[in-house]
């Protein structure tokens, strides 16, 4: 089972951070041969996107005949888990995220990708051990150990949200200001 997580990043569990790899090419053809209406610009295709360096996107339609976009995909070999520097940036969707995408578009059902790809894609729980917030943004930061199961900055962070939300000296003056309408004559 997958961690439950919008960017599907490695469960802290998991030792190898990149896990199976998928070439761009065989996913993008096996899913097109379970949803023929699925379209993926070439780099030499007109419709692909210029300043994309080395990044195509999955479409369900025709980019130009009213299709709608699924996701980006960076072409090479595509890891099983997000990749994301320590800044938060995405470096690389995982297959896994990329699987999702198109199960949720309707494109493909989700049996349908796991009896093509040999995979699979049910969720799981949330991981215990990672801290929510960070989860959410796509890092992998174990938890403090708190009732939140939250890492210390996010834990501190919804802590000095409550105390300022309940002790703020501005709340008075908030909830007594009145606006007093001035008249030009």
């Amino acid at each position: 089972m997958i961690p439950k997580t919008h960017l599907l990043v490695a469960p802290s569990t998991e030792r190898d951070l990149i896990g199976r790899t998928i070439p761009s090419s065989e996913l993008i053809r096996g899913l097109i041969k379970l949803n023929p209406s699925l379209f993926c610009p070439d780099i030499k295709d007109e419709k692909h996107i210029e300043g994309w360096g080395g990044v195509t996107s999955l479409w369900l339609g025709q980019p130009d005949g009213g299709g709608r976009p699924i996701c980006g995909i960076k072409l090479g070999l595509i890891p099983e888990w997000t990749q994301i520097d320590e800044r938060g940036v995405l470096i690389t969707k995982g297959w896994r995220a990329i699987f999702d995408r198109v199960v949720k578009s309707g494109a493909v059902r989700q049996m349908q990708i796991e009896m093509a790809f040999n995979v699979t894609l049910g969720l799981g729980e949330a991981d215990a051990n990672l801290c929510l917030g960070c989860i959410r943004e796509g890092r992998r930061e174990p938890t403090n150990g708190g009732v939140r199961k939250m890492c210390d900055i996010h834990d501190g962070a919804y802590t000095a949200a409550a105390r300022a939300k309940s002790e703020g000296p501005e709340l008075e003056l908030r909830a007594t200001y009145k606006k007093e309408k001035e008249y030009v004559s």
